[in-house]
């Protein structure tokens, strides 16, 4: 295990951190998968939700190829990142009593998934495959607008904790 200058940080329970500069860095992160990530990395094979429910990183093609040094170093940085994005979902940890599972998918479907194309329908996907997220509420339909958007702040947030780049200039996490 590597040791983090913010492991010292993090272990103090004087030292909060600061959710909104938090939540904002890891939707800029995870918002760029879609938007440029994806076209710059030349993905040969897209993602995949495997059978044990973990996500596997997307294959990418040769970056051998005619082109100039700069379009590869650019690719080389994009696939970084990409794989940093699928090992920090992929090692996340929210402490609820929801299934961190839940936040994976949650998170795939919100910012990498290119057949979701709103947040009506991550809330649809989210309530079928998790119905009975409110133990208290089983709906297999639409997942409450409110309950979505709690459980994205706290993605976020496990997300951000989990994210390690060399390509990243500092850390997702915002202390206050």
């Amino acid at each position: 295990m590597e040791f983090s200058i913010f492991d010292e940080v993090i272990d103090d329970p004087q030292v909060e951190i600061d959710e909104k500069q938090t939540i904002q860095r890891a939707r800029y992160v995870l918002s760029l998968y879609k938007k440029k990530l994806y076209r710059q990395a030349n993905i040969r094979q897209d993602p995949q939700v495997t059978s044990q429910l973990s996500l596997t990183p997307p294959t990418f093609s040769s970056g051998l190829s005619d082109q100039m040094a700069k379009r590869l170093e650019v690719e080389e940085t994009a696939q970084d990142i990409i794989t940093a994005i699928f090992k920090a979902i992929n090692q996340m940890y929210v402490a609820t009593a929801v299934p961190t599972l839940y936040y994976r998918q949650l998170l795939y479907y919100r910012f990498l998934d290119f057949e979701v194309h709103s947040v009506i329908a991550v809330r649809e996907r989210l309530a079928r495959e998790f119905p009975r997220r409110i133990e208290y509420d089983y709906n297999p339909v639409m997942l409450d607008k409110h309950v979505y958007y709690h459980d994205e702040r706290q993605a976020l947030i496990a997300f951000a904790q989990a994210f390690h780049s060399e390509h990243a200039q500092e850390s997702l996490v915002v202390y206050k």
